[in-house]
């Protein structure tokens, strides 16, 4: 089962290229229905703990920086591409 798992985690594994750090961006769920397609019954618990067996986290799409902050350049493109509908509107 746990070769099941690895080749169904295969196409779905990132990771820091210069660290240990690798994960799967698949669910769970999504994982436990695949190895039941496969032929093995495995709940997304045990899914869960077979992936750590081998290292790999589950990692979710989150912002890494904090909501509030605000870069001064980010509006900057938002207004050049403004100003330029508004002339080629002119014109």
């Amino acid at each position: 089962m746990e070769t099941a798992l690895l080749d169904l985690v295969t196409p779905e594994t990132a990771g820091d290229p210069m660290g240990q750090r690798k994960w799967v961006r698949r669910s769970l769920r999504k994982l436990s229905h695949g190895l039941a397609q496969a032929g093995y019954a495995a709940s997304a618990p045990t899914v869960s703990r077979l992936l750590k067996k081998h290292d790999y986290a589950l990692r979710v799409n989150v912002k890494e920086k904090e909501a509030g902050t605000h870069h001064p350049d980010r509006d900057t493109p938002f207004h050049h591409i403004e100003a330029q509908k508004a002339a080629s509107l002119n014109f």
